[in-house]
């Protein structure tokens, strides 16, 4: 039986650092310490690597990733961006170069979108990340990519019917679950609970909404109403507004997306904020106040910045040294609270 293949990640795991550190260590102009680097290169050659390909890389023509994100919320998907910008640093020196596209979904529609992605395609990038395509009706130009040669990562989220490599997501079946158990500790005992989702027609969602609604039957919590924001801010303060007139038994509230600071102020004009138990999703600065005031007893963080950190460190370990291409790459949802905040926010 022939002995498992050595690889970055298997000396990653066993010096206690990252793949890129690792990489970045068989170089000797890049910066990593003396100490570090000599305990890498160490086990490199006791556990029998064979040396890596990054050296070719320093004659060789640019590596291009094109990445492209489409959202509403930038307190959310800026740190996407911080994410993806400081995974690119890592492998800069390899000639792995960087085309970040930022659309505003208030601003920009399908076409812009197709631009982009043809762009991608027509300048033989090596491979793409995309963020925020949710609908069906990007499936086709999607799967262009990938016919194209091009390797695919989506970030976020799952897209039915793609034909991607690999997506790197929030585990939303245990986040559903988290929620719900979290939500039903906070309130004390059973009660009604309204839900401010994403979007209908969002599969990975719907999956996180459905498994809080089971989770929640399961604890004696009944379900009122769901609002879908679309994750449009003038959308989930009209929700919240309606939730205000239409029920007067509401006593739980879970915001399943980063849309959460229109529905707060909506609560805050009716002087309702304090009659909920509010729980958020994710750690920005406004929502960070809302929870030190108390408005807002717990959010579920799930690293955005990791995770897109880890999807683009993924793609080019893959396009440098043919590592594969995790299918879900999950990230672990964390419950922060006003005691704990301190340790998620950033300096």
């Amino acid at each position: 039986m022939s002995k498992p293949k050595v690889t970055i990640y298997t000396i990653a795991n066993e010096v206690g650092v990252s793949a890129s550190t690792v990489s970045r260590a068989f170089d000797p102009q890049t910066k990593v310490s003396p100490k570090t680097r000599q305990y890498i290169l160490d086990t490199a050659q006791r556990l029998g690597y064979v040396s890596n390909k990054h050296a070719s890389r320093l004659s060789s023509d640019p590596m291009w990733i094109g990445v492209l994100i489409y959202g509403y919320i930038p307190a959310f998907y800026n740190e996407y961006i911080t994410g993806l910008r400081d995974a690119h640093a890592e492998y800069a020196d390899y000639k792995v170069n960087l085309d970040l596209r930022v659309l505003s979904a208030q601003e920009n529609g399908t076409r812009d979108i197709h631009a982009v992605l043809d762009q991608f395609i027509a300048s033989g990038y090596e491979g793409v990340i995309v963020c925020g395509l949710r609908s069906a009706k990007y499936v086709d130009k999607l799967n262009q990519l990938t016919e194209a040669g091009i390797k695919l990562i989506i970030l976020g989220g799952d897209l039915e019917g793609t034909l991607r490599d690999g997506v790197a997501m929030n585990d939303f079946v245990t986040t559903g679950e988290m929620a719900a158990q979290l939500l039903h500790c906070a309130m004390g005992q059973s009660g009604n609970v309204a839900v401010f989702a994403e979007s209908v027609d969002n599969m990975n969602h719907r999956k996180q909404l459905s498994a809080f609604c089971d989770a929640s039957v399961g604890y004696g919590n009944h379900i009122s109403t769901v609002y879908y924001t679309d994750n449009i801010p003038e959308t989930a303060e009209a929700a919240a507004e309606n939730m205000l007139t239409a029920y007067d038994d509401i006593t739980g509230i879970y915001i399943s997306t980063a849309n959460s600071i229109p529905i707060l102020n909506a609560l805050d004009r009716a002087n309702k904020t304090k009659q909920f138990v509010i729980l958020a999703s994710d750690v920005f600065a406004d929502l960070n106040q809302r929870i030190r005031s108390g408005d807002v007893f717990a959010t579920i963080y799930q690293n955005p910045y990791q995770l897109a950190r880890v999807a683009f460190e993924t793609l080019a370990l893959h396009l440098l040294e043919n590592e594969p291409i995790t299918e879900f790459i999950l990230s672990r949802p964390k419950i922060v609270m006003s005691s704990n905040l301190h340790l998620y926010e950033k300096k």
